[in-house]
């Protein structure tokens, strides 16, 4: 029984890529803004407050923009919604004494 080698077949072309998805950048940046925040306003003797005001601030900010955006490109609602509600979390806390002396 002989065996017949098959010519080697270059590769096919390939095809032109697939349409970019928009992403939800502010979704994201909501999210880490949020997360990071809600984890540092907790530092005692004021230096939560001071590390932790700004990213909560701007993690409410980003959350509300995010979730707008989300509903137009349909991506990173999760994202949004989770980092608002950190940011708010930790953002309301301040006012009730986290980061403050223990």
């Amino acid at each position: 029984m002989t065996y017949q080698q098959s010519s080697p077949q270059p590769f096919p072309p390939m095809g032109a890529p697939g349409p970019v998805q928009p992403g939800n950048g502010f979704a994201v940046t909501a999210f880490v803004l949020g997360l990071f925040g809600f984890l540092v306003t907790w530092i005692p003797f004021f230096i939560g407050v001071f590390l932790g005001f700004l990213p909560d601030l701007l993690a409410i900010v980003f959350g509300i923009i995010g979730i707008v955006r989300a509903n137009r490109v349909r991506r990173g609602m999760g994202l949004a919604v989770t980092g608002l509600v950190l940011g708010g979390l930790a953002f309301l806390s301040i006012f009730f004494g986290a980061g403050t002396v223990w």
